[in-house]
């Protein structure tokens, strides 16, 4: 019943009430998202900002969380459609099609770092606001006039992934432990 959850609530937050993660006497940017692609990813990686404490680290268990793994299939119109959106003039699809997205870079973790669009060299977050995809960390396959981007993960992937958080937590990690695993070198300590 409600009373009991509130009263479990309460207990929680009152034992870690108080708490904090730094990192050289400093708070950390605790950055978090949903599901990491297995592996999360450097704060360089993704906003190109190195933070000490925010690397790639194995994220078990994220592949067995609902909504690990999309798909995003767009027609050449679609994707057109979608690029001018995004960046106006700053792409051309006047090119071939085979042409219209090359050169794609990853992360030995999986996560797109870049790609040309149309002639436009386009970081994977761009890429991931520009056509509704879940997570930079994708694949694409293009078939005759369709570009089936296969997707990994849900969110920017730096930091801690709350499914795989859940998934130690499944396994009798403690929040201590889970909170050093994806926040490497911190310290918990008291406000």
């Amino acid at each position: 019943d409600f009373a009991s959850l509130y009263e479990r609530l309460q207990n929680v937050v009152g034992s870690v009430q108080g708490q904090v993660l730094i990192w050289e006497g400093e708070p950390i940017c605790a950055a978090f998202f949903a599901i990491s692609g297995g592996n999360t990813e450097s704060s360089q990686q993704v906003w190109g900002q190195e933070l000490p404490y925010l690397q790639s680290v194995a994220s078990p268990g994220d592949a067995f969380a609902s909504g690990y793994l999309s798909t995003v299939t767009l027609t050449a119109q679609e994707l057109q459609a979608a690029g001018e959106a995004a960046w106006g003039d700053g792409v051309d699809f006047s090119l071939p099609r085979e042409q219209w997205f090359t050169d794609i870079a990853a992360t030995p973790a999986g996560y797109v770092t870049s790609a040309t669009v149309g002639g436009r060299l386009c970081t994977g977050e761009e890429l991931r606001e520009a056509f509704g995809l879940r997570s930079a960390c994708f694949q694409l396959r293009v078939v005759d006039e369709v570009f089936q981007f296969t997707v990994h993960g849900w969110g920017h992937g730096v930091g801690m992934s709350q499914a795989g958080a859940a998934y130690l937590a499944s396994q009798g990690e403690s929040y201590q432990e889970i909170l050093a695993h994806y926040y490497p070198g911190t310290v918990l300590d008291r406000a």
